[in-house]
C-alpha cells in the first residue's frame, strides 16, 4: 500500500473555496484502532462552523466526524470481533479521505442489508 493518500483538507478558515485537495500521509492506525478505506462521509453542519473558524480547530485539519467503509487494517490490540474486509460504519475525525484511523469504540459493523451509503 501507498504510504499517501488524498484527502480534503483547511489550509486557512473561511468559506467552502479553502476547501482543498492535497496528497497527505495515510493514517498509521494506534495499536486499538483499525484503517478503514472510507467509500462515504458524512456532511454535517459541524464542518462548515469548523472551516469557518466558529469551532477552533488546529490548521490545517482534514474535514469529515464520520464515515462509512471497509477496513483494510486492524491493530494488534483490537478488541472485538473485527477484521480485514468488515463493512463497517464510524465517527471520528477525518473523514473526507481516502482512509482514516478510527477508534473501535465508534465503530459498528453493518448488516448485510445496510449499503455503505445508508
Amino acid at each position: 500500500m501507498s504510504s499517501t493518500m488524498h484527502a480534503v483538507q483547511i489550509p486557512k478558515h473561511g468559506d467552502s473555496s479553502v476547501l482543498a485537495y492535497v496528497p497527505v500521509p495515510k493514517p498509521t492506525p494506534k495499536p486499538d484502532q483499525v484503517l478503514v478505506k472510507v467509500a462515504y462521509a458524512g456532511v454535517n453542519f459541524i464542518d462548515t462552523y469548523q472551516r469557518s473558524g466558529l469551532y477552533p480547530q488546529t490548521l490545517p485539519f482534514i474535514v469529515g466526524r464520520e464515515g462509512s467503509g471497509e477496513i483494510v487494517e486492524v491493530g494488534p490490540q483490537v478488541k472485538g470481533d473485527f477484521k480485514v474486509g468488515d463493512r463497517v460504519a464510524f465517527m471520528g475525525p477525518g473523514s473526507y479521505a481516502e482512509y482514516d484511523a478510527a477508534s473501535t469504540i465508534s465503530l459498528a459493523k453493518l448488516p448485510d442489508a445496510v449499503s455503505l451509503e445508508q
